[in-house]
C-alpha cells in the first residue's frame, strides 16, 4: 500500500464515490455516525471508553447505513422532480 497522503486518500474516496456512490455513502455514514455517537458518549456523557454503550454505537451506525442509502435516493429523486418542474 505504501504511505498514503491525505490528498491521495481524498482522491480515492472521490473515485469510490464516483464508481460506487451508494455503498460509499452508506459506509461513510456508518463511520460518521459511529464517530459521532462514540464522541458524544465520551465527551458529553463523560463515559470512559471501556464503559461506552457499544450496542448504542452499533444502532447509530446501522442507522447511518440506512440514512446513507435513503439520503442518496431522496436527493436523486428530488433532483429529477426539480428538473421536471423547472424544465431544465
Amino acid at each position: 500500500v505504501g504511505s498514503l497522503t491525505p490528498n491521495m486518500l481524498w482522491l480515492r474516496y472521490l473515485q469510490s464515490l464516483s464508481a460506487n456512490p451508494i455503498p460509499t455513502k452508506m459506509v461513510t455514514a456508518f463511520c460518521l455516525y459511529s464517530i459521532s455517537d462514540s464522541s458524544t458518549q465520551i465527551l458529553i456523557q463523560k463515559k470512559d471508553i471501556t464503559d461506552m454503550d457499544a450496542d448504542r454505537v452499533l444502532r447509530f451506525a446501522t442507522f447511518g447505513l440506512v440514512d446513507g442509502f435513503m439520503g442518496h435516493t431522496w436527493y436523486k429523486n428530488l433532483d429529477i422532480v426539480v428538473e421536471n418542474v423547472l424544465g431544465e
